[in-house]
């Protein structure tokens, strides 16, 4: 079985949405994508990495255990 990381997706506070922007896009040069529609505006920033993705997305909770962070795989037959 074939499996990929498709994307990491970190938690920032609201208020360090745009500092974490500015650092990924800026510090690290990474190329700025734009987020799918679904996504309320000014919530998330969404970064190409090679053929990967990063996500930093706004939350409350952001430090916390409960928080939303998680990674993706990408497979190729899920069922296997």
């Amino acid at each position: 079985m074939r499996y990929d990381l498709h994307h990491v997706s970190i938690p920032v506070r609201p208020d360090q949405l745009e500092a974490g922007r500015e650092f990924y896009a800026r510090a690290l040069g990474l190329e700025e994508i734009p987020a799918p529609n679904e996504f309320a505006p000014g919530r998330v920033v969404w970064f190409r990495l090679g053929q990967r993705e990063l996500h930093l997305f706004k939350e409350t909770k952001a430090n916390l255990p409960l928080s939303e962070r998680h990674l993706a795989l990408e497979v190729d037959d899920l069922v296997a």
